[in-house]
């Protein structure tokens, strides 16, 4: 079970070789499901295209991506 908590960070992501950092989903889940739903997804580096939201939109077809 995951803890309580009000704000959750991934760190030190990294790509192989440098590259841009794609992403069409990011979940926070524990063994009754996802724990994330209804969070507000910021970061700390603009995406160079698509969206924040779109990493919590239950679609891997939309990608987020990042330099």
């Amino acid at each position: 079970m995951m803890a309580a908590a009000r704000y959750w960070r991934a760190v030190g992501i990294a790509t192989y070789g440098g590259g841009e950092l794609q992403l069409s989903e990011l979940q926070l889940r524990d063994g009754a499901g996802r724990v994330d739903v209804g969070a507000v997804l910021t970061s700390s580096h603009p995406p160079v295209t698509g969206a924040l939201d779109d990493l919590a939109d239950g679609s891997v077809d939309v990608n987020c991506v990042f330099a």
